[in-house]
């Protein structure tokens, strides 16, 4: 085969083997990498591809023009179907760190909360109305020296939140207020305490024209009604949670709430109990109500508790901690357990329900139990978290903890066998909207297709937080100090 030859052979088969692998570009770019530093053995997915080419020639010059071309099949196929990806504009906050952020579409705007960063010289937050179109602050509030704001809520028309204290701990009376801040001009309409000594545990969200707070004090844990305009409150409802509850759900003219430590309950728009339920816990009736998600007809609700596997012949220090689940699902509509599934495998507590057509995928860190949506049985149990569904596809990680640098893998796989579809080193996937992935590899913004894991777009960016789609072809960006927005262009 003449040198001519071997180039178009060695850019035809990369070229075939990006198609195939489309996932898989990126990755053989850095063995080739290494390829060119030094000629071995070295394990990768093109070595039969490759190798067998090089070994057609000692000569160094021609191995090179071998390589070169191989990399340039790799970057033709790359670029077929690539997106435009740009930055609209960009938000700097000084030494304030950005906390939450919503997107108030009745007022073209973003909402920034933030509070101070460690290299502040004066301790406190604030919350910023930036402009969708141009990024331009359209407002500014901020709050008194060491205080930021804390729990905020979007409602239609202000934006609801409660104070966290900075300063120095020793000297803190607390005594918090509630918030209403106006979206239109970024000014208080009112703020409101709720009695003396009481902490505001939680900002439940907005039910009817009602702000819902759980608040503790030397009596307990109250959930509180304020009318959400004028901040005076209309109702109260001891609740005797031990802790603060995660349950609350606003289905219409009714409102679904942990109001004791087992109990769940319907209220009225008056405050009124309608009806409660008693869900029994994973072990000698003790623990949590940790999560709740709400779908067309049904109430998902997950319990769990941690117990020390005491054993007298046992040293303390080697007894060992579990964690038991129970996931119930609630009908809406008469309110009564339709059925309840507790996982085989041990130490598993569930952080998300992923209704998906006619199954509920139960995601914990390290497992993910899945149930046909009718009759609870469980479908499969698998040793690793779902991230994501969409249509004949989940998706997957092997990373264990965000804080980690050691190597993972994303994984693609088909939602019925969990068979590996594609995969991607090192992408840590953010949010999913029409078709696309979002994520980072390392300081990289990385967009790929859903189906294929091919890569549609990327962008040099350190330290991306989180992801936040605005239109289908628009996303937020968030760092620790700033806010961006990207916007998706036809075809490169």
């Amino acid at each position: 085969m003449s040198k001519r030859d071997l180039s178009k052979e060695s850019y035809r088969r990369a070229a075939d083997y990006a198609r195939k692998f489309p996932s898989r570009i990126s990755e053989v770019r850095e063995v080739l990498l290494r390829v060119r530093r030094k000629f071995g053995q070295l394990e990768f997915e093109v070595q039969s591809d490759l190798y067998d080419l090089l070994l057609t020639t000692q000569d160094r010059n021609d191995q090179g023009k071998i390589l070169r071309a191989y990399q340039e099949g790799l970057n033709d196929v790359e670029q077929e179907g690539r997106l435009k990806l740009k930055q609209a504009w960009r938000a700097d906050f000084g030494d304030d760190w950005v906390f939450d952020v919503f997107v108030d579409g009745s007022h073209g705007q973003i909402i920034v909360v933030t509070r101070s960063g460690s290299e502040a010289k004066t301790r406190n937050g604030g919350v910023y109305g930036l402009r969708i179109s141009d990024g331009g602050q359209a407002w500014t509030y901020r709050m008194k020296k060491n205080w930021a704001p804390w729990q905020p809520y979007l409602g239609h028309h202000h934006l609801f939140f409660t104070e966290d204290y900075c300063g120095n701990r020793d000297s803190f009376d607390p005594n918090p207020y509630i918030y209403s801040l106006s979206l239109a001009t970024g000014e208080i309409d009112w703020k409101e305490t709720l009695g003396k000594d009481t902490d505001v545990k939680q900002l439940r969200g907005v039910f009817g024209s009602f702000l819902l707070a759980n608040i503790h004090d030397d009596q307990g844990s109250t959930l509180v009604a304020v009318d959400s305009g004028a901040g005076m409150e209309r109702w109260r409802y001891p609740s005797y949670c031990r802790i603060s509850g995660k349950l609350f759900l606003s289905l219409g003219d009714v409102l679904c709430a942990q109001y004791r430590d087992r109990e769940i309950g319907w209220f009225s728009q008056r405050g009124k109990l309608l009806k409660k339920l008693t869900l029994r816990f994973p072990k000698k009736d003790e623990g949590f109500i940790d999560l709740a998600f709400a779908d067309r007809d049904t109430i998902y609700v997950c319990v769990w508790d941690v117990w020390q596997n005491w054993d007298e012949n046992t040293p303390v220090e080697s007894s060992v901690q579990e964690t038991a689940t129970v996931a119930y699902a609630i009908n809406k509509e008469s309110r009564k357990v339709r059925w309840s599934l507790r996982p085989k495998a041990v130490d598993v507590r569930f952080e998300s329900v992923l209704p998906h057509g006619k199954k509920v995928y139960f995601c914990g860190e390290n497992a993910t139990v899945v149930a046909d949506r009718e009759t609870g049985e469980v479908v499969k149990e698998w040793p690793f978290q779902v991230l994501h569904v969409a249509g004949r596809l989940l998706f997957r990680s092997s990373r264990k903890s965000r804080f980690s640098d050691n190597p993972f893998v994303f994984y693609a796989c088909s939602a019925g066998t969990a068979k590996v579809r594609w995969q991607r080193e090192n992408f840590d996937l953010m949010t999913a909207e029409n078709g696309l992935l979002v994520g980072r590899v390392e300081d990289e913004l990385i967009v790929l297709d859903e189906k294929t894991g091919k890569e549609r777009a990327s962008f040099s960016l350190t330290d991306p937080r989180t992801v936040q789609f605005i239109t289908k072809d628009s996303f937020l960006v968030v760092s620790r100090g700033s806010l961006r927005l990207f916007k998706l262009g036809g075809e490169v």
